[in-house]
Formats: C-alpha cells, structure tokens, sequence
C-alpha cells in the first residue's frame, strides 16, 4: 500500500518542485513588485494543485484558496496614478 502511495505521490512532488522551481524564476523579473506577485501566485498555485491531486488532501487548500483569492483583488489606485479629468 505504501508503495503504491509513493507511485501516485512521487510524480506530483516533481511535479510540484518543477513549478516551484518556475515560481523562483519569477523572482528574477525586472519588476521586482510583480515579480513577487508573480511568484506568490504560481507558488501556491502549484502547492494547491498538489494537495488536491492527492485523495483526502483536498481539504488542506482551503486557506490556499483564501490567500490566492486576496493576492488577485485589483489593488487599490495609488495616489500618484493620473485621474481622468470630466470635461
């Protein structure tokens, strides 16, 4: 039974080190704020990807879920953005 676990385990954890693996690349962007969004996303989003890959751990991206719903809100507009003039 263990060995058929690691059978269906193994390949997702390769899986999942090959995303993250593109996660930290995005670290290397010349925008180093959406390179952190950027690496947040495809990092939980591949840790999420996993869990629910696997019976029974489905329940365990629950707060994944949250976090990614949070991280993809439209930021707030930013003060120093230019606003559109009415005529």
């Amino acid at each position: 039974e263990a060995y058929a676990f690691l059978n269906v385990v193994a390949p997702r954890l390769e899986q999942l080190r090959r995303r993250l693996v593109v996660a930290n690349n995005h670290l290397k962007s010349a925008d180093p704020e959406q390179a952190r969004l950027n690496a947040i996303l495809e990092s939980q989003t591949a840790i999420r990807e996993f869990l629910v890959s696997i019976p029974h751990l489905s329940a365990l991206a629950e707060p994944i879920d949250v976090l990614l719903e949070a991280v993809r809100e439209d930021p707030a507009p930013e003060a120093n953005e230019a606003v559109e003039e009415w005529p």
